[in-house]
């Protein structure tokens, strides 16, 4: 944001140079990184009266963590698996935050899904830095109905064939 200041007339031009080849002219210029690293910034302003200053200062960009995950759709009644595979070079990866159905919240790298309802959940996770940068992946969790197993019999006789019949269901689907 600038800062800058005169004593008398006006500030009439900014010109930003962000270091990595980017530049603009409005007075409080947003610009984003594409590669971490340590940045020379500068700003030369003018004024009304043709003066210029300008001022330099290094600003850090730190690397932003990717938030990634893996979910092993379950049957209904079994524990959904989901692994954290997150990653950030050259940071640490301080915080994780998942969501599901963007209602229930758990905190912590490490989730266990228990027991859901059959249907299909959004699961969100969202990863911070130690230095505060943030990344967010959603996928989708698929819990699926139980069969119902069942079967019929022909009388059962001594030294006689017995005829069995597959009378297992699905359960209706979500």
């Amino acid at each position: 944001m600038d800062q800058s200041t005169v004593n008398s007339g006006s500030i009439t031009t900014w010109n930003w140079d962000f270091g990595d080849s980017n530049s603009a002219t409005t007075q409080n210029a947003q610009h984003g990184y594409a590669t971490e690293g340590t940045y020379a910034v500068e700003l030369v302003v003018g004024t009304d009266f043709g003066c210029l200053d300008s001022v330099t200062k290094y600003i850090i960009v730190h690397p932003t963590p990717v938030a990634d995950f893996t979910i092993a759709n379950a049957c209904a009644d079994t524990i959904a698996t989901i692994t954290d595979n997150s990653s950030i070079v050259g940071g640490t990866i301080t915080d994780w935050q998942w969501v599901l159905n963007s209602t229930d919240t758990i905190i912590g790298q490490f989730v266990s899904l228990g027991s859901l309802p059959v249907g299909i959940y959004s699961v969100e996770l969202t990863v911070w830095s130690d230095e505060g940068c943030i990344s967010t992946m959603t996928q989708d969790l698929e819990i699926y109905p139980l069969p119902a197993a069942d079967f019929s019999a022909t009388v059962v006789c001594e030294g006689l064939e017995t005829e069995f019949t597959d009378l297992s269901t699905g359960t209706a689907a979500y």
